[in-house]
């Protein structure tokens, strides 16, 4: 799944769906610091700080990685 979803981002840098993805695998990982930096790179992909401002299922890939709600260090850019 990293594999796929790395290649994803390669292809299309833009995109926020590969990250949100790469969130995922990073969260089911247990690597909390990667999908804290990686929601920091989805906000800069949807060009906001504010999360109500990311694509749909941004916000859903962020609420299932941070169920109790995003770290104070992740929000703002």
């Amino acid at each position: 799944a990293r594999w796929a979803a790395d290649l994803g981002h390669t292809v299309d840098p833009e995109s926020d769906r590969p990250l949100c993805q790469l969130l995922l695998i990073a969260t089911a990982a247990g690597q909390m610091d990667t999908a804290t930096r990686l929601v920091g790179e989805i906000f800069q992909a949807n060009d906001t700080a504010a999360l109500e401002e990311c694509t749909q299922w941004a916000r859903e890939a962020i609420a299932q990685a941070f169920p109790a709600g995003l770290p104070r260090h992740a929000v703002g850019r």
